[in-house]
């Protein structure tokens, strides 16, 4: 079968279709060698064939028990969906796709590559729903926490399909719940593990959220953990902490702080321009008798920047 597909996308379609016409001869009941030749009458220009052979696999895969013990080759296996499914994506049918795992998981209900193919023909076509519940049974069965972050942004693509009202009472906080109740609890106490996705996945929600101060003091709290470790393999870089407490800090009004911190980092720093920005957005949120207490501060600053540039360039 390795030989076929081999020849099938890196040589002639004529002589793999050749192959498996031969190949069918000995065995007529060979379904994934059937789903291989509706790919390559597809791609020969022979769409009717193709799709007449499509149509007499699909209503065997459609059956919700095995027709032949497993292993024969009469049976809808992996190979079989995994052509006859490469068939619908090149014809854009994706709803057909979805239907094709949706009938294998019935007859295999703990299978995980059949589920994680279902969850991927659920994502083409936009079905968040069926996305969660895919990804939730995927999780409760494995407890690999990938499948769980499958979850999690998969509630929050359905934010963009749906009210303002809808992503504060619904989403969100069905967002936070997942994540806080697998990695942390509402004091912030780490209760598991947590990595980088799972980090920024719940910074984003809380930003989703607006709620800036529930941020920053995660991000204070966990920063070592996030920008430090004994191999110098950080799980987050260093400028990402900065960055996240300039922002934090802004959103939640403590313009002196993010000040500091601006200069601080701009220290370390010379050319982050975007820091700069945060610098000067700063400074003019003050009011006038504060900005007359900085400008000169601010003045300096800038000043002795410039000077370094331009030793630098000397």
């Amino acid at each position: 079968m390795f030989v076929i597909s081999f020849v099938c996308f890196f040589s002639s379609y004529r002589k793999a279709l050749t192959e498996i016409d031969r190949l069918l001869k000995k065995q007529s009941n060979f379904t994934a060698c059937k789903a291989l030749k509706c790919l390559v009458l597809l791609k020969l220009d022979r769409p009717d064939e193709a799709r007449s052979l499509a149509n007499e696999l699909e209503a065997l895969a459609a059956s919700s028990t095995r027709t032949a013990p497993p292993g024969d080759a009469s049976n809808v296996d992996e190979n079989t969906l995994t052509f006859l499914a490469q068939y619908y994506k090149d014809l854009r049918e994706y709803h057909k796709v979805v239907s094709l795992y949706e009938s294998a998981i019935k007859r295999e209900p703990t299978s995980e590559e059949l589920l994680c193919s279902l969850f991927m023909a659920y994502v083409r076509v936009k079905d968040y729903k069926n996305q969660v519940l895919i990804a939730q049974k995927l999780y409760k069965q494995t407890r690999k926490i990938p499948y769980h972050n499958w979850a999690v942004i998969s509630v929050l693509l359905q934010i963009d399909e749906n009210s303002q009202q809808l992503k504060q009472t619904l989403y969100i906080p069905m967002t936070l719940k997942m994540l806080e109740k697998e990695f942390f609890d509402e004091n912030l106490q780490q209760t598991k593990l947590f990595g980088e996705i799972e980090c920024l996945l719940y910074l984003y929600t809380l930003e989703l959220k607006e709620d800036f101060l529930k941020a920053l003091q995660f991000v204070t709290k966990h920063v070592d953990a996030l920008t430090k470790s004994p191999s110098n393999e950080s799980m987050l870089p260093v400028y990402f902490a900065h960055e996240k407490f300039l922002i934090y800090n802004y959103k939640n009004s403590n313009f002196e702080k993010t000040y500091e911190l601006a200069k601080e980092y701009l220290k370390e720093d010379n050319y982050l321009w975007n820091w700069y920005e945060v610098l000067f957005d700063t400074f003019f949120r003050f009011d006038e008798t504060k900005q007359q207490e900085l400008v000169e501060d601010l003045h300096q600053f800038i000043l002795s920047k410039y000077e370094k540039k331009n030793k630098e360039t000397v």
